[in-house]
C-alpha cells in the first residue's frame, strides 16, 4: 500500500447567482474555474445548486486544457429525495429541472497532459427555453491534486512509489 501525505486542497465558492435563458450553447461560469498544472491528476468535487424548469433542464461540462481528459460521476436529486438519482460518466451531465432549487454532487477525475491551463465549468439549458436557468450562489468545487505528489516544504521524506 502506498501512503501519500495529504496534498494541498483548495475550494472555489460561487458568490453570486448566474442566469441563462433561451440558450442551449455552453457558456463559461463566471466563478467556478481554476488553473491545472501539466502532467497531473486532480480530484474535483463539485456541489451544484441550480434552479431550472422541467422544459429547459440544465447541462454541465468542463472546458479543460488541450490533451487533458476528464470523467464525471454524479448524483442529482430531482425532488427532495423521492426520485431516482441520475448517474453519468464522461464530460457532460444533464440534470432535470423541477422549477425550484435543486442540488447535486459530482466527482470528477481530471488527468492533464503536457499542457497546463484553465479548467472552467461550462453550463447551459439542455433545451433552449425562454425561462431562466440559474446556477446559484453557494455552489462550489473542492480541488485536490492527487499525482504527482508536489514538493511540500518541511516534509521529512517523500513517499516511495
Amino acid at each position: 500500500m502506498q501512503q501519500i501525505p495529504l496534498l494541498p486542497v483548495f475550494r472555489v465558492l460561487k458568490a453570486a447567482d448566474e442566469t441563462v435563458n433561451n440558450s442551449s450553447t455552453y457558456q463559461d461560469d463566471n466563478e467556478i474555474k481554476f488553473r491545472a498544472r501539466a502532467q497531473a491528476k486532480f480530484l474535483i468535487q463539485f456541489m451544484y445548486r441550480h434552479n431550472t424548469g422541467a422544459t429547459p433542464d440544465i447541462k454541465f461540462q468542463w472546458a479543460i486544457p488541450s490533451g487533458a481528459a476528464i470523467e464525471i460521476h454524479a448524483a442529482h436529486n430531482n425532488a427532495g429525495g423521492s426520485s431516482v438519482n441520475e448517474i453519468t460518466a464522461g464530460n457532460s451531465l444533464i440534470c432535470r429541472g423541477i422549477g425550484t432549487v435543486s442540488m447535486g454532487m459530482a466527482w470528477c477525475w481530471l488527468t492533464t497532459a503536457a499542457t497546463a491551463g484553465a479548467v472552467t465549468l461550462q453550463w447551459a439549458q439542455a433545451t433552449a427555453n425562454a425561462s431562466d436557468t440559474k446556477v446559484l450562489a453557494g455552489s462550489f468545487i473542492i480541488v485536490q491534486q492527487i499525482d504527482p505528489v508536489p514538493v511540500i516544504p518541511g516534509l521529512a521524506h517523500a513517499p516511495t512509489r
